[in-house]
This record gives structure tokens, sequence and C-alpha cells, in this order.
């Protein structure tokens, strides 16, 4: 049975293993999928990484949006504080659609759909100050990271659903650590908050 691709490898981690049609067709090389895939695992694992990274920041953000819409509730309420009510709403409708974004964007970079790697890129500016938003922009739009976007790989990726990435304990430590201490710095505020309802309270 033919090939459909040809795979030879490339000194620079960066780029993409060159990849050749094979010109006197025939079905499909599971091998050769496999091959591809694996040649291009660990860059798909660190892209993946911040998929999981995006995915899990929307959630934290939504779970904040409702803790946010809690805690407005209470201090109206509560009737202690003046609300602004535009100002308010606003900053929860933004806290809100960034969330949405953010699962979204998520779920399709470990897809691997390509409108995901430019929408990851506007949020990564946001993470620039980690360094990790410049690691995601390297990563994605290297050679490799470009071929990895690609129609012809996302095809293989699709056709070996049975090949997992493993995402090493660098990627992480560096993608979650942000994650944990934003949503510590979160839990601290939401409690620094109750405590100064409670102790405002008649």
């Amino acid at each position: 049975m033919s090939s459909k691709y040809t795979v030879q490898a490339n000194p620079n981690p960066f780029a993409p293993p060159t990849v050749m049609r094979n010109l006197t067709g025939g079905a499909v090389n599971q091998q050769g999928y496999e091959r591809l895939r694996r040649e291009n695992l660990r860059h798909e694992s660190a892209i993946a990484a911040f998929g999981w990274f995006f995915l899990l920041g929307g959630v934290l953000g939504l779970i904040g949006f409702f803790l946010s819409l809690v805690m407005l509730l209470l201090v109206y309420f509560a009737g202690t504080v003046d609300i602004v009510w535009a100002a308010q709403l606003g900053l929860l409708s933004a806290q809100l659609i960034l969330g949405v974004v953010q699962v979204t964007t998520g779920q399709n970079l470990l897809k691997l759909k390509p409108w995901s790697r430019i929408a990851a890129t506007i949020l990564s500016i946001g993470f620039i100050v980690y360094g990790i938003g410049v690691w995601f922009m390297i990563l994605a739009w290297s050679e490799k990271g470009k071929f990895i976007f690609s129609e012809q790989y996302r095809t293989a990726f699709e056709a070996t659903p049975y090949i997992k990435r493993h995402m090493t304990a660098t990627a992480w430590i560096l993608i979650f650590v942000p994650l944990v201490a934003t949503a510590l710095v979160f839990v601290l505020m939401v409690f620094v908050f109750g405590v100064a309802i409670w102790t405002s309270s008649p």
C-alpha cells in the first residue's frame, strides 16, 4: 500500500519535516500519519498545553464572574455602599465575554483549529508579563508551529486519535503556575471582601 506522505527529518527543531505528496497516489498509509504525528508530537503537546491554559483560565474567569455578581448583589442588598451600576455591569460583561472567549479558544486550540492560533495570540498579549505569552507566539508562529496548524497535519491528527500528547513538567509549571497564583489572589480578595461586608453589617 503506497504512502500518501514521505517524511524527512529536519535538524531545525522549529522547522516542519519535509512533507511531499506521493504523486503515484494510492490509499492513505496509516503508518505515514503515525510517523508524522510522532515526529511533531513534542511541539504539538506544547501548543496543546496552552489550549488547557486558556480553557482553564476561561473557566476560572467565569467562576470569577459569578462570584463578582454574587458579591455585587450582596453589597446591593446590604445597602452599605453606593453602586455605580453602569461601571459594574460593564466590568461584569467584560469578564463574562473574556471567560467565554478563553474557553472557546482553548477548546479549539486543543483541536488545532487554525483560527484559534490567531485568537490565542491576541489573548497571549495579556500574559507577556509572565513570559509565557512570548513563548506561545514562538511556538505557534515558527515554521513548525505553522505546519502543525496546516491542513496536512490536522489530517494526520484526526486520523491518529490514539496517539496521546505528553506535556513536560516544565510546560505544566510555566503555564499553570500563573493560573494558580491568579486563583489564590482572587480567593484572597473574596475573603477580604467577605470580612468587610460582615464587619460593616449592623
